[in-house]
Parts: structure tokens; sequence; C-alpha cells
């Protein structure tokens, strides 16, 4: 039966007599001759059902060139129909063209050949060679592709530059993909590139979202209209010219980008006279007890951030729940970015009556903010773009800054006082399950996996200055020599102390100023962070080899450790995957070189978490010193042993006025039970940590009392609450 079937779909397809033919075709085996197979794979592609054709031709056992060309062509076809169904179209509409064909180039692998008006034969790869080809460009685009700028094929040459970069994407942070856009008028050109490459799979261009095509006569409105659509499409910052019509191309791409400068003039007209009507006792109103209208916050963040993603979602939320409108302005995927544009959209469009950002200012968007708007920045990490003069200086009435270091920002930076809101963190209660299995020893999470070595390479990239450079290599030695020796340096101002050191040795000064600050930055964070937590993880892991106890690592670069590659979990993912894996484990590590008022370790407490950590002089000295002030003369060693300690921490002419200060203002907050889950050397590490792995009933009781002490005072919702309520005193206060 299946023989006969088999031979009079032959006889069918010779005589031309299709319609018999498709007939037949669905009850054909897939096990077939080529010669059938290539008539089935042929009648496939003229009913455009392109995956069935090119699992024909992918079944045949003896393919030749032309069965493999026409293979690919069906499988790429395919693919665009599902993912790409605007450039399907365009390519199955476009007329035939016989200028362009397949050869073979000098190296042997088939390039595109077109054939001009006088009838000559152009290899469409650079020198008829592709391969060389692909080298040379990614060689004039090295620094371009490995810091992820947006690239723009102008024009899709012979395809093998396209297929080299959808499968060699360069290594980007925090999951950002790199954004390619293809840009080829001539459809008949991409359909013959369709017949050298396959482009399928989710290696290929064609389903990986970074990759935006533009082909085919409609390109320009098809372009136009999705980057308009989409203000977050990352427009190509590097071109590479490859096609027969890159001249136009780029001509067409410049016009858009006039009439983007054009669209923002729009905005700004917009935006300027609804702020300049925008009066002080409108925003009072707006920030009190009984608003006129719902406010409206626009909460800017970032996808390629680890926390600070998770922090500003969970703070809109809290505006939402005090009874605000949010937009939280944020990438819709990896291969986008944030950009001014679609900043500006979103004033004009959301008129919001606070802009909230994490760690940035206002004076970073230049003039983007109109000067009405009251702009929130929550330090959480202290960073160069913030600890310096110039950033002090730009602070204006409307800026408000929320930090825990406000004295050192006003002392060191010259911010004003008047703007500085006392924050520490934040925290969002997720939900609990009634039991929970704790089947894992210790965690830790943390992408301070690199080796300081690799460390100090790129703080020389960051650092400009050959003096700067040089006074960097020397400290950063040093440093590394005190971890070596078993030292460390446990806060900011040790460093400094340290640095005057080096300068003293080597002497060398460097200059008192940003540039100064910057490099005690680059010092602190990353490298000394790392050294610290690193030296805090030799100790556990000596720990858990006696005990026989597991460790286990989460976040970047620890699998090329060789001292803690062993333990590496590869990464988790911040929320819902990282609250779990905090119940599951028995103990939970903060060994960072500053207090326990961090986001991972509060919403680790929230999510039933058990933490041990290093003893650092910020959870203990600031209370410590206010209840050594309390006695007074009664005790007046231990309170200036205690000042002197506290100025390790924050160098200020009056410890004891500045701890009563913040008692007074509630923002002195000591965790119950702190000093028995805390460690400050190998032994006294290893015996806490055989302590509560014996008395799990402990640690539980420990981890309650903690948990309900974050919950009365760490919660987005109260915390937004009373910052609101502040900034709108002190608007009001302007209004007056």
């Amino acid at each position: 039966m299946v023989d006969s079937l088999t031979s009079e779909f032959s006889a069918a397809m010779r005589a031309g007599n299709l319609d018999r033919a498709r007939e037949i075709l669905p009850e054909l085996p897939l096990a077939l001759p080529d010669r059938v197979l290539s008539s089935v794979a042929e009648l496939n592609m003229q009913m455009e059902r392109w995956e069935e054709a090119a699992g024909a031709f992918g079944r045949m056992k003896y393919r030749n060139a032309d069965a493999e060309m026409k293979r690919k062509l069906c499988g790429n076809l395919a693919a665009m129909k599902v993912h790409r169904p605007g450039v399907y179209a365009s390519l199955n509409q476009s007329p035939a063209s016989d200028r362009f064909s397949v050869m073979a180039s000098q190296s042997g692998h088939p390039t595109v050949a077109f054939r001009n008006d006088a009838g000559a034969t152009i290899s469409m790869s650079a020198g008829n060679d592709p391969l060389g080809s692909v080298k040379q460009a990614m060689g004039s685009i090295d620094a371009a592709w490995k810091t992820g700028k947006a690239l723009g094929l102008v024009g899709i040459g012979d395809g093998y530059l396209l297929d080299h970069l959808a499968k060699n994407p360069p290594e980007l942070i925090l999951g950002r993909e790199h954004a390619v856009c293809v840009f080829e008028p001539d459809a008949q050109l991409a359909l013959t590139c369709l017949m050298i490459h396959d482009f399928t799979g989710a290696d290929g261009p064609i389903e990986q979202k970074r990759f935006s095509w533009y082909v085919g006569t409609s390109w320009v409105e098809d372009f136009r209209e999705e980057f308009f659509a989409d203000l977050f499409k990352m427009y190509p910052m590097v071109s590479i010219r490859l096609g027969l019509k890159s001249q136009m191309i780029e001509t067409e791409m410049a016009k858009f980008l006039k009439e983007v400068a054009e669209l923002d003039g729009k905005f700004v007209a917009e935006i300027n006279p609804y702020y300049d009507a925008l009066s002080s006792e409108n925003l009072a109103e707006l920030m009190g007890e009984n608003p006129p209208r719902k406010p409206r916050v626009l909460v800017i963040t970032t996808r390629f951030s680890s926390v600070l993603q998770y922090s500003s979602r969970d703070t809109a939320e809290a505006f939402e729940k005090l009874g605000w409108d949010v937009h939280l302005l944020i990438e819709p995927s990896a291969a986008h970015g944030m950009n001014r544009i679609a900043m500006r959209q979103a004033l004009a469009e959301f008129k919001p009556d606070v802009a909230f950002q994490i760690d940035h200012l206002r004076c970073e968007h230049n003039d983007l903010f109109p000067k009405n708007l009251p702009s929130v920045c929550w330090v959480q990490d202290h960073l160069p773009n913030l600890m310096n003069a110039a950033a002090g200086a730009s602070i204006t009435l409307r800026d408000f800054i929320l930090t825990n270091s406000g004295h050192r920002y006003q002392k060191e930076y010259g911010y004003p006082s008047r703007q500085m809101l006392h924050m520490t963190k934040a925290t969002k209660v997720p939900a609990m399950r009634a039991t929970v299995e704790r089947d894992k020893d210790i965690v830790f999470v943390s992408n301070a996996g690199r080796l300081p070595e690799l460390l100090v390479e790129d703080a020389l990239l960051r650092t400009p200055g050959e003096a700067e450079k040089l006074m960097l290599r020397a400290v950063a030695k040093k440093l590394i020599d005190i971890y070596a020796r078993g030292g460390c340096v446990e806060t900011m101002p040790d460093l400094e102390k340290l640095v005057c050191e080096v300068e003293r040795e080597e002497k060398r000064i460097i200059n008192f100023g940003d540039a100064r600050k910057q490099l005690i930055g680059v010092l602190w964070h990353p490298l000394n962070d790392a050294l610290y937590r690193q030296q805090s993880l030799t100790w556990v892991a000596e720990a858990v080899g006696k005990l026989g106890l597991n460790l286990e690592l989460y976040g970047n670069h620890w699998e090329k450790h060789p001292r803690f590659s062993s333990y590496a979990k590869g990464y988790v993912q911040y929320g819902v995957e990282l609250e779990e894996l905090t119940r599951r484990s028995k103990i939970s590590l903060h060994i960072a070189p500053f207090s326990w008022l961090h986001q991972r370790v509060m919403d680790g407490y929230v999510a039933g978490g058990f933490f041990l950590m290093r003893k650092h002089l910020s959870n203990f000295v600031p209370y410590q010193l206010n209840r050594a002030a309390d006695r007074g003369e009664s005790d007046a060693n231990e309170l200036q042993r205690l000042i002197g300690e506290y100025r390790r921490l924050n160098e200020i002419s009056d410890p004891v006025e500045h701890v009563r200060g913040l008692a007074e203002a509630g923002a002195l907050h000591e965790l119950p039970r702190l000093g028995e889950i805390s460690f400050s050397d190998a032994s006294d590490c290893a015996r806490v940590i055989e302590r509560f792995i014996r008395q799990p009933e402990l640690a539980e009781k420990i981890a309650g009392e903690q948990r309900q002490y974050v919950l009365d005072h760490f919660t987005y919702e109260s915390q937004m609450k009373r910052i609101v309520g502040e900034m709108g005193e002190l608007i009001r206060k302007e209004a007056a």
C-alpha cells in the first residue's frame, strides 16, 4: 500500500497533477527515498508549508548543495512566519529577482553574488572572504561589542556577520542583552542569505528578541513605527555598512533622529507649563492626609540591578497602598535601555508629583526634571556619582536625599542639611508557609566572588591620572597584604588612614578633593568589600569542613574562585527564589563591612531566615555610645573609648551629639540578640556555627524575635508614609 501511494505520488508530480499530489501527501510515510522526499519538499514549498518542506529536505539521506540551501531557506521562513510575521510578509511578497545568487567564495564558503547593471558579478563578502570579513568587522567594533553598545547592520551583506553576532553574544552584566538592528531594503538579498545560513533556533537571529529586523520596501515605515511605539528600544550607537544601499539607509536613520528631537520638543512644550503652574501649596496638599486628588509618583529604576529594581518595585507597591498612582519606569526587556526620550515621554504623559530613584540624583539627567518637580534619591549604596562636591552643590529645594549617612554627605560633599531625610532600608513582607524544611546548612548570597587582583585591574581602568593609578596599585597591594596576614580594614576612616600611610611611604600625595575621595571609594568597594567577605568565608569554610556541614555560595563569580569554586551554586533570582532559599537554610550569612541594615538581610528576616553575622563596629558602637552618654561621668573612660570607636565609623567632631540626634529621631535601631549571632574570628565563627546547628530551636526563637523587630520598624509602607509626610512639611514651610 505504501509503495503504491509513493508511486502514485511520484507519477502525479511528474505529470504536473498537483491537486492529486496534495491529496496523497498527508498519507505518505516519513521514510521515503531521496527523490520522493525532494518532490515532497518541493510540493510543500509551493503550498508555503515551510516547516514540512524543511523536514522533508532534512530527511534526505544524500542531500546535494541545492537541497541543503532549500532546507535552510524553508527552515528560516518557517521561523520567520512564527517569530517575525511582518518580516515574513515582506519576504514572501517581494518580487522575484535574478540579481542575487549563491556562489563559492575564495575560501570555499558560500557567499552572495550580486549582478550589477553592467552584468558584472560582485561578491557581497569583503575581499570575497566571508570569515575574514567577519573577523575584520568584529575587530573594528570590538570595544563597542564588549560593552554592549547597540549595533546597526546597515545592510545584511552575505549574512555571516549577522550569524556570528547571534551565536556569539558579549558577556554583559546582570543579564543585559546586546541589541542589534538589521536594515535591508532588498528582500531578495535577505532571502538569498536565508539559503546560506541557518538562522533558526534559540541561538539564531530570528528567534532572539534582541535582534530587530527591518526588511523590504517598507523597512523605513516599519522602523519608525516600531521605535516610536517603544521609545525604550536601543537605537544603534555603532553602525557597520554591509549592503548596497548603506548610504540611503543612513540618510533615513538621520531623518528619524531629527523626528525624535522634534518629539522631545513637543514633550517639553507640554511639560514645562504644567510644572510652572504647580505651586508649593499644591504639592503640600497632595502630600497631606487628605489630598484633593490621587498624588502621582514616577519610580525610575533599571532591570540591570540585582537588588535595586526589586527595591524600586516594592517602593512602588508601598506608594500604591498609600493611595498614590504609580508609574514604574523600567526597561521592557533585557535588550532595551533606559533613555532620555522614554523618560521625557513618561513625564509628559503621567505628570508625576514626585520622581523617585535609588542611588541617582536629578542632576544626572541634566534638565530632564522640571525644577518644580520634587525629586527623591534614596541612597542605598555609597557610589561615586553621589560622593562628590558637584553632586552636593546640585541639590535644590526640591531634591530630597534619603540616607542613614546624612552627616557624612553634609560634611564631606556639601549636601544641604534641609534636604537630608533619615532613611535606612525597608522590606516587603512576603507570604509565609506554615512549615519550612531547612535542608541546607549554611548559605551565602553575594556577587563578591571575584579575585582581588582582577578587581584592582578593573579599578585601574576606571581611575584617571597616572599618579592616582600608581597610588591605587600601592594601596591595593598593602590592603591585600593586610588580609593575607589575617588583618582587615573595617571602616572607611580606617581605609583613609591606610591611604595616608601609603602616601608617606611613597612620598606621593593625592590632591585633596573629589579625586582623592573617588580613589578611596574605589578601594573601599568593591576591593575591600570583597576582601572582607572572602576572609569571613575562609573562616566559615574551615568551620564547615571540621563540622561536616555543607556550604553553598550563590551569586556571580564564585565558580571561578580557586578557594571557593567547590561551593558555588550559581545565581539565585532576587524575590521569591531568594526568599525560598533563605527559608530552607539553617544559617544564612551577613559578612559585609557594614551594619546589619542591608536589603538582603532585612528581606531575609521577614522571609523567615536565621542569620549569623561577622561583628562590625556599626552594629554595636552607636548604641553603646548612646547608653554611655546617658551614664555620663559615671563611666568616663568607657565613654571616651566609644567616642574613639565611633570616629572610626564616622569622623565627626561630636559623636555624642550625633548619636543623641539619631536616637531622638528614632533612627537608632539595635537588632535584638545581635551579640549572640555575631562572630569576630575563625575560632569564634566555628563556635557560633556549631552552637546554632546543634540548637535549631534556639536559632528559630532568635530568628522570630528579629523578624518581628524588622516588621515593626522597616516595612516599605511605613517608611514611605513617613518620608512623604516629612517632604510635605518641608514644602509647606517653603510656601510660607
